[in-house]
């Protein structure tokens, strides 16, 4: 029998596998730097939708003297459907019925006038916070919501509890503000949307950067009492004593409220 001539056993030479490698590693890099270009927009979107929003009030108690959602003459004159009266005092309160929940009315009647687009179902407000009541923002999980809060004290807690932490306001005074957040409650918003970080970065583009003073301010999301948004954390806190977390660089423990003006 003839024996034949064994063949070279094939494999990758080391400049085949540093150009695999260097074509992964580009692959990894371009996806990571897509990641980082798609949060940055989701980011720039916060200040321009909440512009748009407080434009859209601005206009509408411009046109009918009243605060959207408080508009004490909205079912009569005006061919809105569902549309229903506020009390006209000049608070968007919240209430545990549709009919006379004015934080659902809020959207829907600026949609009514024109001034915001979507399509909007007043509900309860223990019931708002999906794309059927509010508008959802361009940032994941985050709903925009409306809300008036009387002045809280050094110590209050206005929102409620659950899983361990307390979503808390800082003392001040409020008055109808937008809150960004992704609970389907006002009573209890159920969770962060923002890392300190960029909390911090959208406050101090629009404001000072303080997470209990000016415009913009932070709440303390449920869930995080040990990982929060802001120091010091827990029950409402005087104003000065509060800043970003900022060593906090991985739990989305922020929410927002920005003072709307009215």
């Amino acid at each position: 029998m003839l024996n034949r001539p064994r063949t070279a056993d094939k494999g990758f030479s080391l400049v085949e596998l540093s150009i695999v490698l260097v074509i992964l590693g580009l692959l990894v890099g371009g996806i990571l730097a897509g990641q980082s270009l798609i949060r940055a927009s989701e980011l720039r979107a916060v200040t321009s939708e909440n512009q748009r929003y407080t434009t859209a009030m601005g206009a509408f108690r411009d046109k009918y003297f009243a605060i959207p959602g408080d508009f004490a003459r909205a079912s009569s004159g005006f061919a809105w459907t569902g549309a229903a009266d506020g009390d006209g005092d000049g608070m968007v309160e919240g209430s545990t019925t549709a009919a006379s929940n004015e934080t659902g009315h809020f959207w829907h009647q600026l949609v009514a006038a024109g001034l915001v687009e979507g399509s909007y179902t007043p509900a309860s407000w223990a019931a708002v916070g999906t794309t059927a009541t509010s508008p959802k923002s361009k940032l994941p999980l985050a709903f925009w919501q409306m809300r008036y809060v009387a002045p809280v004290g050094v110590d209050d807690t206005v929102i409620g509890t659950t899983g361990g932490a307390t979503n808390v306001m800082y003392e001040g005074n409020y008055q109808d503000a937008f809150f960004l957040m992704s609970g389907t409650t006002l009573v209890t918003p159920s969770g962060g949307v923002l890392r300190p970080e960029e909390a911090w970065n959208i406050d101090t583009k629009m404001d000072d950067g303080r997470p209990a003073l000016g415009i913009v301010l932070s709440l303390e999301s449920q869930g995080h009492a040990t990982a929060g948004c802001a120091n010091p954390a827990g029950l409402a806190t005087t104003s000065a004593a509060a800043a970003y977390d900022l060593d906090n660089t991985s739990a989305t423990a922020c929410s927002l409220v920005i003072k709307s003006g009215y």
